[in-house]
């Protein structure tokens, strides 16, 4: 829980110094009030500045976007999401993120809060196509303390041996395809699995700090007893800050007026998100 505690206090002290609100916001959960937590009348404020005008413009053109309760907090994954690829989107620079997995093909399609089929039912936060027709399926996390799991119930239980089973024959170790506590407590990391193709070796990343150990530790247990050795490239684990690293890389190379302002938006996410 260490990482958890420390990112609520440093967000904490960046509300107070670098957005300068002192008003605390609630947790709808409880209703009580907590530092690192915007006043709703403010939750604007969780996306950075150098892009915010931009982003809620495309926001409100947006029919498929809807911000979650818990927007306001400042450790928000939703939040975050927005923060890293919006001015991506916005500057016509999400190629890079391709070239950063290994594909330069250039970018076909881009959507956030992703569903691809509504009966199955999972969420992607953030989805590239490629026009190579590689996809990649990032699921972002920050101050969480596991993946999503499961309960064990008749619901879930069904589902998986009538929609999951079958298709990730393959992607996991076949002596855990009927082991139900191993899937249910691995819930999403499966899921998110589950539209992989390998012929055109798609990608399932999960951006994660590199000082959240509970996650990393998680994911090291399941790629090394679930998942299929051929998937290991596949589902991976990616910190925040290797690919700001490799952003910051590509945006300096390019060192044009858009690439600019990105490095600036960069390094004001960076204040906001990373702390030693």
């Amino acid at each position: 829980m260490w990482f958890q505690e420390k990112a609520k206090d440093h967000l904490s002290s960046y509300k107070l110094n670098t957005l300068h609100i002192e008003k605390c916001g609630k947790w709808e959960t409880n209703k009580k009030e907590y530092q690192h937590i915007l006043p709703e009348d403010l939750k604007d404020y969780n996306i950075l500045e150098t892009y915010r005008n931009d982003f809620f413009k495309y926001l409100s053109d947006s029919k498929c976007i809807k911000l979650h309760k818990d927007f306001k907090h400042l450790n928000s994954s939703q939040a975050m999401c927005f923060n890293f690829f919006f001015p991506l989107i916005h500057e016509n620079k999400l190629n890079i993120i391709g070239e950063i997995f290994g594909d330069a093909s250039g970018i076909s399609g881009s959507k956030f809060e992703h569903v691809i089929s509504p009966k199955e039912g999972t969420n992607f936060d953030f989805y590239i196509e490629l026009q190579s027709g590689r996809k990649i399926y990032f699921e972002i996390k920050y101050s969480e303390t596991e993946f999503g799991r499961a309960v064990k119930d008749e619901r879930h239980i069904k589902k998986y041996y009538e929609i999951y089973r079958d298709t990730l024959k393959g992607k996991i170790k076949n002596s855990k395809l009927n082991d139900i506590n191993i899937v249910l407590d691995n819930y999403q990391l499966f899921r998110n699995s589950y539209y992989l193709e390998k012929n055109l070796n798609d990608k399932a990343i999960f951006l994660v700090p590199e000082k959240n150990s509970n996650l990393i530790e998680e994911f090291k247990v399941f790629k090394a007893e679930a998942l299929a050795d051929d998937y290991h490239d596949m589902v991976r684990i990616v910190t925040w800050e290797e690919i700001l690293e490799k952003l910051d890389i590509h945006l300096k190379k390019a060192n044009d007026e858009s690439s600019l302002r990105l490095l600036k938006h960069y390094e004001e996410f960076k204040i906001k998100y990373i702390f030693s």
